[in-house]
C-alpha cells in the first residue's frame, strides 16, 4: 500500500509513496514529478538546452538574486516559490496566502531563484501526503518545527479535533499571526516564538507540550 500523489496518475511507476521508505519514495515521487511536468513553461525564460540546466524541470532567471538578509527571510522565499507553484495553470497545489505571506520581497527572492520552485512543489505534495496519513492512522497532534509561513492550517482540510504547534523564530511567528488576522483555520492552531538553537528551551516546550491538554 501507498499514498496517492496528486496529479499523478496511478498507472505510472513511481506513483505511490510509501510512508514505510520515505527516502525511496520521495526520490520516487520526485521522478514521477518530472516525467508529468517535463516541459518549461511557455513565457519561462531560458533553454533547457542550456548546459546549467540540470534536467526537465529547469528553470532559469535573468534577474539577480535578491541577498537574503536574515535566516527568518527564507520563509519568505518558500512562501514565495509555493505562490510561483500556485499560479500555474497546472498546479500541484493552490495556497491562497501564499502571496500575501511572501509579498515583494518574498516573491522577488523566489523570481530571483525559480529552480527552487519545482522542489518546494514537490515536497510540499509529499509532506501533505504522509501528514493525510499520520492523521488518519489515529496521530492527534502535528508539532511544526521551523515553521515558517506554512499555511497546512488553512489550506488542508483537516479534523477540528486536530492539535497543530507551529514553532519558528519569535519575530516570524508575530508577523505571521498578523497578517493572518481574520483567517480561519481548519483546527486548533497554537504559534510558539522559540529559537530553535536553544536545547533548553525546546526541551522546556516538548514538556510543556506533553503535559497539557489539547
Amino acid at each position: 500500500g501507498g499514498l496517492p500523489v496528486p496529479g499523478c496518475s496511478g498507472t505510472r511507476p513511481h506513483c505511490r509513496a510509501s510512508t514505510q521508505t520515505t527516502w525511496p519514495a520521495a526520490f520516487g515521487f520526485l521522478q514521477c514529478s518530472l516525467r508529468l511536468r517535463s516541459a518549461l513553461r511557455a513565457d519561462s525564460p531560458g533553454s533547457m538546452d542550456d548546459p546549467a540546466c540540470p534536467g526537465p524541470r529547469c528553470y532559469t532567471s535573468s534577474m539577480r538574486e535578491e541577498r537574503i538578509q536574515h535566516v527568518t527571510e527564507s520563509a519568505l522565499l518558500t512562501a514565495g516559490w509555493r505562490e510561483m507553484e500556485s499560479s500555474r495553470p497546472d498546479a500541484l497545489f493552490h495556497d491562497p496566502l501564499a502571496a500575501r505571506l511572501a509579498g515583494e520581497r518574498g516573491l522577488r527572492m523566489a523570481r530571483s531563484r525559480p529552480l527552487g520552485a519545482w522542489v518546494v512543489a514537490t515536497r510540499t505534495v509529499l509532506i501533505d501526503a504522509f501528514l493525510r496519513s499520520a492523521i488518519s492512522s489515529g496521530i492527534d497532534m502535528i508539532i511544526n518545527l521551523g515553521a515558517g509561513l506554512d499555511t497546512r492550517p488553512y489550506r488542508m482540510d483537516l479534523p477540528a479535533s486536530l492539535r497543530w504547534v507551529e514553532v519558528d523564530h519569535p519575530s516570524l511567528m508575530e508577523s505571521k499571526a498578523a497578517q493572518l488576522i481574520g483567517e480561519v483555520p481548519t483546527c486548533s492552531v497554537e504559534r510558539v516564538g522559540l529559537d530553535l538553537a536553544d536545547r533548553g528551551a525546546c526541551r522546556e516546550l516538548f514538556d510543556r507540550i506533553w503535559t497539557t491538554p489539547a
